[in-house]
């Protein structure tokens, strides 16, 4: 049963009492603002009626001599803070206060509006007395002979002391229709989640199995129907119970033992199963492709040349089929056929995904390709002259260092290639990490230029560089970072003419949340077709022109991983003839300071 500490009663008790104390207060703060607002109107009232009196007896006498002797005497009958104010806005006479003492009073808004209006009014802080005040101008009529305005002042400690009273009534009248309203909504509310409390236990009771269990409701209201439908529900279900066990051991006998993707059709290759982690491959749902054909669930006509063949054969097939899925997907699919009498014929087949598997067999297949290719030239070279030298040409004066130079040449290639190999695999490693350090982006690059004038110098380009002045420090690995950018301007360099320039620029991305690095070069260019390829190992775009520029091929390779290590990413925009531009983008990820500083546009 649910008591007061339940969780339903509370909720239902408690959204009650807050409704009900928010209207009472609503309702409290209305009649009190309307009883507060009527005892002013009528205070207000009652000073315009004393000031139309009190006009009628002013002195004609306007000096301060008849007028203060005069506010003073009907400040003490009428009990109200009286005050006379001249043309020019200057107190000439009050009650209260030395009028030589008191601010100009032109700017006033009761003032104001008395001298547009006949009479005006206000409640305000007076800083004359230190205390609100409600305030009624009263512009003196034209038979006098100086044209005046009478303020009369009464305090809002008075004017609100009238009606404390009729506010405790209200307040009184309110608490106890909050108390009864209360004890009503008890009495509802308990009533009300113990009915539940039934319905409660009914459906626990199902949970757990038992099919017997009913709800005792004979209410007529909506819980009442709802209880009488549940035990109908309860009625059908234990007619059910049998079929939908029977319904489970034959889905248990398909999926039982396997644990990759199941796909089960009938004779007609109508799909009848399918399940989690197939329909995940194929991004479908499982439950609404019941009853499809094959192809039109998995749009494959190797998989339905399967599904034929065991149907045909009545024996097992296995295949492995190439899906054109997001990306593409290679499946090992073992495909039997289906003797359960209640199937009538069909076929089941389940898909291991060997995906993973046969692109790492075409990369180690590559590589060794690509190694063997580019070993086999120097390699060659090496041997070839080192056999002129042996045969007979170590004594050949005019060409015998021409060819050790060529043999260092070579060599130097082979231990470039060796050095850029174990730097890729040490990157690709599991146990590789960056080693993060504050990093000065502006010395590393005049670093990384200083290295790289040698290799221009020799082609006569102009190499130079720009970085932000706002740009902060932030954590980069600084080794890998300098080999970044060494590469990159290695790259430009080779790719560049003589006299041409080479520039490196650094700042903050369009979007203030990175370092955005650009490496630009008015060299050849890179082919359209090329461009989505260049990051791949030992990739070359023109490749007998490449080898002439040496390299390894493996760089850019080094770069991408380097960047991507760091969560950033690097674009190229290039085009033949023009020159290319290499965008490398760094997150600011612990950076030094931050600051609003204008963006220097490097893009």
């Amino acid at each position: 049963m649910f008591t007061l500490k339940s969780r339903l009663f509370l909720r239902i008790m408690g959204s009650y009492v807050l409704l009900l104390s928010a209207l009472l207060v609503i309702v409290d703060s209305f009649m009190s603002n309307r009883v507060h607002t009527n005892y002013v109107n009528h205070e207000k009232s009652r000073l315009e009626t004393a000031a139309v009196i009190l006009s009628e007896l002013l002195p004609q006498d306007t000096t301060e001599r008849a007028l203060q002797p005069w506010v003073q005497q009907q400040g003490t009958r009428t009990g109200f803070r009286i005050t006379l104010i001249g043309t020019n806005g200057q107190v000439l006479a009050d009650n209260q206060h030395d009028p030589a003492q008191m601010d100009n009073h032109a700017n006033r808004p009761e003032i104001q509006e008395a001298r547009r209006e006949g009479k005006g009014s206000a409640i305000r802080f007076s800083r004359t007395l230190g205390k609100n005040e409600l305030y009624l101008a009263y512009r003196v009529p034209p038979t006098h002979p100086s044209d005046l305005v009478l303020r009369l002042a009464l305090p809002l400690e008075e004017v609100s002391a009238g009606f404390h009273s009729v506010q405790r009534a209200v307040f009184l009248i309110s608490l106890l229709s909050f108390l009864l309203a209360l004890l009503l909504g008890y009495l509802f509310t308990r009533s009300l989640t113990r009915r539940i409390a039934r319905i409660q236990e009914f459906s626990q009771n199902v949970a757990r199995g038992n099919l017997d269990a009913r709800v005792q409701e004979i209410g007529t209201d909506e819980l009442g129907s709802l209880a009488r439908s549940l035990n109908t529900t309860a009625d059908k279900m234990q007619r059910d119970t049998y079929e939908l066990r029977k319904e489970k051991n034959r889905i248990t006998a398909i999926l039982e033992g396997v644990r990759a993707g199941v796909l089960a059709a009938d004779a007609e290759e109508r799909v009848t199963l399918m399940n989690p982690a197939l329909a995940r491959i194929l991004r479908v749902d499982p439950q609404q492709n019941v009853g499809r054909k094959i192809l039109e669930v998995v749009r494959s006509a190797e998989l339905k040349r399967i599904f034929d063949q065991v149907l045909a054969e009545g024996k097992e097939v296995t295949a492995t089929v190439e899906m054109a899925l997001s990306p593409p997907r290679i499946f090992e699919v073992v495909a039997v056929p289906l003797n359960e009498p209640l199937l009538r014929g069909g076929v089941v087949a389940v898909f291991h995904d060997v995906t993973r598997l046969t692109e790492l067999e075409n990369i180690r297949r590559d590589f060794v390709a690509n190694v063997s290719h580019e070993l086999r030239t120097p390699l060659t070279s090496i041997r070839g002259f080192a056999e002129t030298l042996l045969d007979g040409g170590l004594g050949d004066k005019k060409n015998n260092r021409r060819f050790v130079e060529i043999i260092k040449s070579h060599a130097i290639r082979l231990s470039d290639l060796t050095r850029d190999l174990l730097t890729l695999a040490t990157l690709e490693s599991d146990s590789f990490s960056l080693k993060h350090e504050l990093l000065d982006l502006k010395s590393l690059v005049q670093e990384v230029i200083e290295t790289s004038k040698p290799s221009s110098s020799l082609k006569k380009q102009e190499i130079t560089f720009r970085v932000a002045e706002e740009l902060p420090a932030f954590k980069a690995d600084r080794d890998k970072l300098r080999q970044v950018l060494i590469n990159l301007i290695d790259n430009a360099i080779k790719f560049t003419p003589e006299e041409g320039t080479v520039s490196l620029e650094a700042g903050f991305s369009s979007e203030r949340n990175s370092v955005e690095i650009h490496v630009r070069d008015n060299g050849i260019g890179i082919l359209s077709s090329d461009l989505p390829r260049i990051f791949e190992r030992f990739y070359r775009g023109d490749k007998a022109r490449s080898r002439e520029q040496g390299g390894t091929g493996l760089g850019l390779a080094i770069v991408k991983h380097i960047v991507e290590a760091h969560k950033g990413r690097i674009e190229v925009r290039s085009s033949t003839g023009r020159g290319s531009d290499f965008a490398v983008f760094l997150p600011l990820e612990g950076a030094a300071h931050a600051g609003s500083h204008t963006p220097v546009p490097v893009g």
